[in-house]
């Protein structure tokens, strides 16, 4: 996190010699860009923060020993590396804190975010909430009558969204002969290579549970692909932790409420 913060450092500085905007807007959560646009180049700073890129949560996390996909077990299963990766995330924490201090209009898509914000970035001068849009109005005119026995799971195959741990206990189900004809549909995008290995281990894993043929991707697909399946499935899954909004989810109630 440090080599990355001191790199949007050096873009930020090397776009501002050429030209000063009078405010300085940053909505990809690269808060210490914040130095240079302030400090350096006297811009108003303003900033959207879509997800804090460290948390009491996570500080928590590492605390407590708890593996996840960025608390590997190696470091889990040793009190000193623990320890360790605890001082880095807690002198990140503070740091992150004061550059993040420094803007003058801070927006948060989320009362989880602003939470986090408001907690870390104490000297802000204003936070507010602005809920990202989300377009419902073609699915809430879905009908919820003759749904077929499809469990969807919405997110992009990033490790956080967790689609394993969806696996593993639609495997359990799956065991349940009054469950016999359910299927599990995993509806999301890929990033790049890193994603797409992902879903490649997701398809393995469905086989090494001996539900390959319970399980169905659909993977890079437009809005009217993934509107077809709300009109189709039953039942919606989400699994990842601490999730800091939620368009999915958003999406997947909008029809029933």
């Amino acid at each position: 996190m440090i080599g990355q913060s001191f790199d949007s450092m050096k873009l930020a500085y090397r776009s501002l010699i050429v030209a000063t905007p009078d405010v300085f807007f940053d909505t990809t959560g690269c808060a210490f860009t914040f130095i240079i646009a302030k400090i350096v180049a006297g811009c108003k700073v303003a900033a959207y923060v879509h997800y804090p890129t460290i948390s009491t949560d996570m500080l928590q996390l590492v605390w407590e020993r708890r593996p996840t996909y960025n608390n590997d077990n190696a470091i889990v299963a040793s009190p000193l590396k623990s320890y360790l990766k605890m001082m880095y995330y807690v002198c990140f924490a503070v740091c992150y804190g004061l550059v993040g201090s420094l803007s003058d209009l801070v927006l948060t898509n989320s009362t989880w975010t602003c939470n986090h914000i408001r907690s870390l970035w104490r000297m802000a001068k204003s936070i507010i909430i602005i809920f990202p849009p989300c377009d419902t109005q073609s699915l809430v005119i879905l009908p919820i009558q003759n749904r077929q026995k499809y469990i969807m799971s919405i997110g992009q195959f990033r490790p956080e969204k967790d689609h394993m741990l969806q696996m593993k206990a639609f495997s359990l189900l799956a065991k349940n002969n009054n469950f016999k004809d359910v299927k599990l549909l995993l509806i999301g995008s890929c990033r790049g290579s890193g994603d797409e290995s992902r879903v490649q281990e997701l398809k393995a894993l469905s086989k090494s549970l001996s539900i390959e043929d319970r399980v169905e991707f659909v993977v890079n697909q437009p809005f009217l692909v993934l509107k077809k399946w709300f009109g189709i499935a039953s039942v919606g899954l989400h699994t990842m932790w601490n999730e800091h909004f939620g368009i999915g989810v958003v999406e997947m109630v909008s029809f029933i409420l």
